[in-house]
């Protein structure tokens, strides 16, 4: 740690971590470290690698409606291989996901509108590829059992598909997606041990110290810079040891960090709210 004025820098390395991995990791300093009860700290840079795919073993489930006859029908889930894709490649592994079922299925990318034409063969019924938030509202309508709603998570989040329910005729052989998003992954969220009881996220987490967005491609480094102390939070422990860090999606799961991971932490002795 070093002393600048009232300024002090702690750095993090998550190959220090004496448990945990790279996504939840806990650090243990060589030396206590005290702090005023007007302490206050900030995120002033952190690093790490993209290594988010497009796809991966949590968002990697197709759901799909086949309707027969306007009132029968079942749901259908097709796993897609995890990777990182092209809209293209996307379509290739969409396609043959569903040509077994519904024939010649295809997906073809138009590069202007960001957006899949889906063509498939009608005589096999109404396919219907369900907004991520309309899962339930087609089962009810079309099958005589409801199934649970699909995650946000899912490739139908990725789609995008529009609220097409329930004015879909019987028959019809091509639709449209809606925008393909193939960065379902737009930001990370730094949580950490020194903020407890000091922030609220909307998905109940109230110890996140910063936001994070996913700015370059796959493969990449993400750099966060923060120049101030404009955020500062008061720290919750005026006498510490160790450390929890964790990074997190929006909906509050952890992230699949694959690379270690580098934060710089500034501590003030300065009350954040008299500022």
């Amino acid at each position: 740690m070093s002393t600048v004025g009232v300024t002090r820098k702690l750095y993090i390395d998550s190959r220090y971590k004496v448990s945990g991995t790279d996504s939840d990791f806990l650090i243990e300093l060589p030396v206590d470290v005290d702090c005023t009860r007007t302490s206050s700290f900030f995120v002033a840079s952190c690093s790490f690698a993209n290594t988010y795919q497009t796809i991966t073993d949590k968002n990697n489930t197709l759901y799909v409606i086949r309707v027969i006859a306007g009132a029968n029908g079942s749901v259908i889930t097709k796993q897609i291989p995890a990777g990182s894709y092209t809209p293209d490649q996307l379509a290739t592994a969409l396609s043959q996901a569903l040509s077994p079922l519904f024939g010649d299925t295809t997906f073809t990318f138009d590069t202007a509108t960001g957006i899949y034409t889906v063509q498939y063969n009608s005589a096999l019924g109404t396919m219907i590829i369900p907004n991520y938030t309309e899962v339930n509202t087609y089962a009810q309508a079309f099958l005589q059992d409801p199934v649970p709603g699909i995650k946000d998570e899912s490739i139908n989040a990725i789609l995008n598909m529009p609220n097409q329910f329930p004015n879909i005729p019987v028959g019809v052989s091509a639709f449209l997606t809606g925008i393909v998003d193939l960065v379902p992954l737009r930001e990370i969220y730094l949580h950490c041990s020194l903020a407890n009881n000091r922030t609220l996220h909307c998905n109940g987490a109230r110890d996140c110290i910063a936001r994070i967005p996913i700015d370059v491609p796959f493969g990449d480094v993400v750099t966060f810079r923060h120049l101030g102390p404009s955020d500062a939070l008061s720290c919750s422990d005026v006498h510490f040891r160790t450390i929890r860090f964790q990074l997190r999606d929006w909906a509050g799961n952890l992230v699949p960090v694959e690379s270690f991971v580098v934060i710089e932490l500034c501590f003030l002795d300065i009350d954040p709210y008299a500022m």
